[in-house]
């Protein structure tokens, strides 16, 4: 035999509007949630794009500028022709380098390295034996010639310190080969631009050559070295990249930088841009379910009075109606009108079904030929047969007042031997 559930209406009310506002808001907050995800994500990887933007733009500006500088010294008639000049037009050159130098606080040292091994620099006394001709910068503009090599960087003789040294070829009046103009550049001052914008704290930026080859990095180490992640040949539109690092997968954008054709990449460590959002979508899920909850209750309390209690009403209306008690007619306060016409429906059935009963026992009882007198738990007489009546010669006032006592007083008066008669009757 199935088991009937044991939770009431209401329960079931309370649990149907809590499982269902949970549904509903589960649905949405997935849509919604995966729609934040995506578009949180795609903002976390712009502003990676923007900051990569925003570092080109400002890093393209300051080595423009060295190269101009270059262009502008190469061709100065006293730097270009200062070997088949005299030595004052080596003091005007060592002007000129003097006033780059002090117009530009990121500019170490500015020089010239020439075809006769001269070295022609201020305020520095290169080591004996110093041939300029053999140096890194004076052979990239030999290889880069005409155009301004962008340098590579290189640690300096002196002070250790990494710089890159942008060159040019200088070519004197005769259109032979005099030296080579250069610009060292302290690598410091271009990894403090590359760490500006940075939103997260292991966001980095630095540059390649177009080889592959670190020449920035905020961590020395990484100097020198090839950044094999990167393939310069690939062909992506949205220049993105993805690798493994230390701590799991970085994200990265990169850009070419125009005036020295280096690339510049700007990575953050995935975890670092998923934390927030993941720690985001959890308070929205439980937010989620706190308003489902709330909205379950709120449900199930406009869902009760709605159904559940018309339902109850309905039934205590019924079971009153078994007992034989009397009830009012259902008053309209429910709004639900289907509910009150059923409950109404039932009621009239009940009752006609009670009636049935009553008229098939009562015409068993008025068929009998026994007397028949039935009172209920308060003594009131709720029916007397035709029998009973006739038997005793009960009158109409009797029958109207159904009290129980004046019946036993009728009986009682007609007895000639009354106590005999009600000695084992509980009336008396």
């Amino acid at each position: 035999m199935k088991r009937l559930n044991k939770y009431s209406i209401k329960n079931e009310v309370f649990l149907l509007g809590l499982v269902s506002s949970l549904t509903i808001l589960l649905v949405f907050g997935f849509l919604l949630t995966t729609g934040f995800f995506s578009i949180s994500v795609n903002s976390a990887r712009q502003s990676i794009r923007d900051t990569n933007l925003q570092i080109n733009i400002f890093t393209d500006r300051f080595f423009s500028e060295i190269t101009t500088t270059i262009d502008i010294l190469a061709g100065n008639d006293d730097i270009r022709n200062l070997l088949i000049r005299d030595d004052q037009t080596a003091e005007r050159a060592l002007a000129i380098y003097k006033n780059v130098l002090e117009a530009n606080q990121d500019i170490l040292y500015v020089y010239s390295g020439h075809e006769n091994g001269l070295l022609l620099i201020n305020d520095y006394t290169p080591p004996e034996g110093f041939d300029p001709t053999v140096r890194p910068w004076y052979l990239a503009a030999l290889d880069s010639n005409p155009l301004t090599a962008t340098g590579v960087p290189y640690r300096e003789a002196n002070s250790n310190e990494w710089v890159i040294a942008p060159s040019r070829v200088l070519v004197d009046d005769n259109g032979n080969l005099s030296g080579v103009i250069a610009i060292d550049i302290t690598l410091e001052g271009v990894v403090a631009m590359l760490a500006q914008r940075h939103l997260f704290p292991s966001q980095r930026s630095f540059i390649l050559d177009q080889d592959g080859l670190v020449l920035i990095h905020p961590d020395e180490n990484m100097i020198g070295e090839t950044f094999s992640v990167f393939d310069t040949n690939s062909d992506n539109p949205q220049n993105e990249l993805s690798y493994s690092g230390e701590n799991g997968t970085v994200w990265a954008h990169y850009s070419t930088i125009d005036s020295t054709g280096w690339v510049l990449i700007t990575d953050v460590e995935r975890r670092e841009i998923m934390a927030p959002i993941i720690k985001q979508i959890l308070s929205y899920i439980l937010l989620i379910i706190i308003l489902a909850v709330l909205i379950g209750i709120l449900m199930s309390k406009v869902f009760g009075r709605r159904f559940a209690d018309p339902l109850l009403e309905l039934g205590s209306r019924v079971s009153a109606i078994t007992t034989g008690k009397s009830v009012e007619p259902m008053a309209r306060r429910h709004s639900n009108y289907e509910i009150i016409k059923i409950a109404q429906n039932i009621e009239k059935l009940a009752e006609h079904s009670l009636n049935k009963k009553a008229n098939e026992l009562q015409t068993i009882i008025e068929s009998t030929k026994e007397g028949i007198l039935v009172v209920n738990m308060e003594r009131t007489v709720v029916y007397v047969n035709s029998r009973f009546k006739e038997m005793w010669r009960i009158d109409d006032a009797i029958i109207e007042s159904r009290d129980e006592k004046q019946y036993i007083q009728a009986v009682y008066d007609q007895l000639e031997e009354p106590e005999a008669f009600f000695e084992n009757n509980d009336l008396l």
